[in-house]
């Protein structure tokens, strides 16, 4: 029988923030107690191993409650151009690649932001021909919602001057000339045009991926897969799920699935049958229905009210048309499975809260905790009508670290309305946080930082460090229906935890996102550290 005691730190239970104390004891995979060392130590009795944390913290194992485990581990074998500050610099990266593989060969950049480039601007389509002339070029927007690619993809796709925009989607044209610039459902054709990788390439980029999650503390992520080509995924979304469940036995982090099906009698049978769900007591238990209704800030498709700050007369889109999105809720609300549906412009927002209040008058309160996903612009008076409709809100804090510089350019004044975490906790609504990875890194503690400083965004929207933590971890576990199971350092629970190196309670706000995991522990057994 194992044994452990944490010692020589603080452990923090996120029960409530005054909760803390000098030991935690663990049973094989179990917490056993939390108390002082020699209560745990009497615990304990004997044979058990001490673990110093160094005068670090202990804290319950993190969620992401958003991300694309395959996508991501898809995009871990790819160029990352997240850092990139021009086109120029831009241009020369995907030179010295071309010149790294055999013609023919696609190329996939990812996280490019053309917003904070020198030049201003996004590079030209003869600008990536020149710079790939020999192999297909897909680039990737930091927000997933927009791409940049060349003459080579967009043929391989069937794109041409004469294809018209599909539904919910942009191919982008000037003066009677393709520009290389898709948006929303346009990408999808090209991304189902690549091949999909081999399996052990695929297997690498998955464990390598792993590695990085569990360097984060994170022990639990509520999976996005889908089970076809509507979706970010496009071509690969139909294989997400058998890639997924043929490396699952090796990825020791749990798994949440939300699964973006074409309705909600394919996504219940997904959680069923391949990730051990249940129906019992018309709640279809163990993962939730996957949806999109907008786009994003980033790429101006998300569905506002008024018009952007910065394009007069642009004001989004819906990606599926409203009578469509209503049925797929109706439905999903009648099966008793949890939706979690992409929304970001306050019209987007607005519109979907308008659908779960109606299903829920119309079909009954089923305590289903549906979510909005992202969140990203609320009016005030929607508060009231989120909180009828007894829905969580999942908000990405990685999304606050990286749009600080910009935002203000897309929405002007009405920045104060910009994923409002503190208004939604002030009225009572449950939330929850994660990262959109791979559109974002999956860092918490940069995360924390996100949603304590808030630069770039107005700081009436901040959260106590606490109330940041808690996105992760209590208030994560909630929005999963996973309260008693993880979420806090509680005797009985398993002992998924993780150990930081300073307290983000007591240090500077500003050097939160400087703390660094330790160890990563999962069912008692250290996994990172």
């Amino acid at each position: 029988m194992a044994r452990y005691l944490f010692t020589n730190g603080t452990i923090i239970t996120m029960e409530h923030e005054d909760d803390q104390h000098t030991a935690c004891a663990v049973i094989d995979d179990v917490i056993a107690g939390t108390g002082t060392i020699s209560e745990m130590k009497k615990l304990l009795v004997s044979d058990f191993v001490e673990v110093d944390m160094h005068g670090g913290v202990l804290l319950p194992g993190f969620t992401d409650c958003h991300l694309h485990m395959v996508l991501s581990s898809f995009f871990t074998m790819n160029l990352d151009l997240a850092k990139v500050a021009s086109v120029k610099e831009l241009l020369t990266i995907v030179r010295d690649r071309t010149g790294e593989v055999e013609p023919g060969k696609w190329l996939l950049g990812m996280r490019f932001r053309e917003d904070d480039y020198k030049e201003g601007r996004m590079p030209t389509l003869l600008e990536l021909d020149e710079a790939a002339p020999k192999n297909p070029l897909v680039l990737l927007r930091y927000d997933g919602h927009s791409a940049l690619v060349n003459t080579l993809a967009l043929n391989a796709a069937g794109i041409t001057i004469d294809t018209p925009d599909p539904e919910g989607g942009v191919i982008g044209k000037k003066d009677g000339k393709l520009i290389g610039v898709l948006k929303e459902l346009a990408i999808q054709p090209v991304i189902s045009a690549m091949p999909i990788p081999e399996m052990e390439e695929f297997r690498r980029g998955s464990m390598e991926f792993v590695q990085r999650l569990l360097s984060y503390g994170i022990v639990c992520v509520h999976n996005i897969l889908q089970t076809g080509e509507d979706g970010p995924s496009g071509g690969l979304g139909p294989f997400e799920v058998p890639i997924f469940k043929l490396f699952e036995s090796e990825i020791p982090i749990s798994s949440y699935p939300l699964i973006a099906a074409p309705d909600a009698a394919e996504a219940v049978k997904v959680i069923i049958e391949q990730f051990g769900g249940e129906k019992k007591d018309g709640r279809v238990c163990g993962g939730a229905l996957k949806m999109f209704a907008d786009g994003t800030f980033g790429s101006r498709t998300a569905y506002f009210t008024e018009d952007y700050h910065d394009q007069p007369g642009e004001r989004g889109m819906l990606v599926k048309n409203l009578e469509f999105l209503k049925q797929l809720i109706f439905s999903a609300h009648d099966e008793g499975v949890q939706v979690a549906v992409h929304a970001i412009g306050d019209r987007g927002v607005a519109e979907m809260v308008d659908i779960f209040l109606e299903a829920q008058k119309s079909l009954g309160k089923k305590g289903l905790r549906h979510r909005i996903e992202h969140a990203g612009m609320i009016a005030p008076e929607l508060f009231s009508k989120i909180r009828e409709a007894e829905l969580i809100l999942s908000f990405q804090p990685s999304f606050i670290v990286s749009e600080g510089s910009w935002m203000k350019t897309r929405v002007g004044e009405r920045l104060s309305r910009v994923y409002p975490i503190r208004s939604a906790i002030d009225g009572g609504i449950p939330v929850c946080g994660g990262s959109d990875s791979p559109i974002e890194d999956p860092n918490v503690m940069a995360g924390v930082w996100g949603t304590v400083i808030r630069d770039g965004f107005t700081a009436d929207q901040a959260l106590s460090v606490f109330e940041a933590l808690s996105l992760y971890t209590r208030w994560a576990a909630f929005a999963s229906f996973q309260e008693g199971l993880r979420g806090t350092i509680t005797p009985g629970l398993p002992a998924d935890l993780v150990v930081l190196d300073k307290n983000p309670l007591t240090v500077p706000p500003e050097s939160l996102r400087d703390i660094l995991v330790m160890r990563t522990v999962i069912g008692g057994e250290t996994v990172w550290e």
